[in-house]
């Protein structure tokens, strides 16, 4: 014999926004685990359509020829500012809200040491000291192109590939440096290319997220 079922469901709505509810603290787990992975990387290597930190004017500067001799520091040194951005990103998170810190300025100095540090030879710890603080050097850099050819033998000029920081007046020296002043304020105009950016990535994998949550 058939049956009839009638079905009723008991404050419909309270139970329809507990299960939302609960779907989006656990999508806001998911959304925090690919910020610290999948997010993290694409700000500092590039990718999800984001300019990251490795493609800024600063960082192809740091790298080349003239950026290694100006900051007296190997081609080693680099990357490893890169590797402490990707770690200093930090996520934390509430039931309807989520907060990213990257960049922490005192870990990233930590990160990169002069390899001079400690030596006598420098005031600074960190080579990012001069680009962020903007310590000078009573030195002034000389291309490599103007040295004298004889001179470029010796074993100082070749570890330098793009040239010397020498005393004022030797080949031309102007007896200061500071890092140039166009590449210091690289972060801000980071944040300008990409806040838009990062904003809908974040809107589209929290609704990405919550619609596997609620399936």
């Amino acid at each position: 014999m058939a049956r009839n079922w009638n079905l009723r469901l008991i404050r419909p709505r309270e139970a329809v926004t507990l299960a939302v509810n609960k779907a989006w603290t656990e999508a806001l787990k998911d959304l925090a685990r690919w910020i610290e992975t999948d997010l993290a990387r694409a700000m500092t290597y590039g990718g999800l359509g984001l300019q990251g930190i490795a493609d800024t004017a600063f960082y192809k500067f740091v790298i080349s020829p003239e950026g290694l001799s100006q900051l007296g520091i190997e081609k080693t040194e680099p990357p490893k500012l890169l590797q402490a951005y990707e770690r200093t990103i930090k996520v934390s998170r509430s039931n309807r809200l989520v907060k990213i810190r990257f960049g922490d300025l005192a870990l990233l100095k930590l990160a990169t040491p002069h390899p001079a540090s400690g030596t006598g030879h420098l005031q600074i710890e960190s080579w990012l000291e001069w680009v962020v603080d903007k310590e000078k050097v009573k030195s002034g850099y000389v291309p490599r192109s103007r040295v004298p050819k004889p001179l470029q033998k010796n074993i100082r000029v070749q570890s330098a590939p793009g040239g010397l920081m020498l005393p004022k007046g030797r080949f031309g020296s102007k007896g200061l440096w500071r890092f140039p002043p166009q590449l210091a304020d690289f972060e801000k105009k980071w944040l300008r290319a990409n806040v838009a950016k990062i904003e809908k990535l974040l809107q589209q994998q929290a609704i990405t997220f919550l619609s596997k949550r609620l399936s």
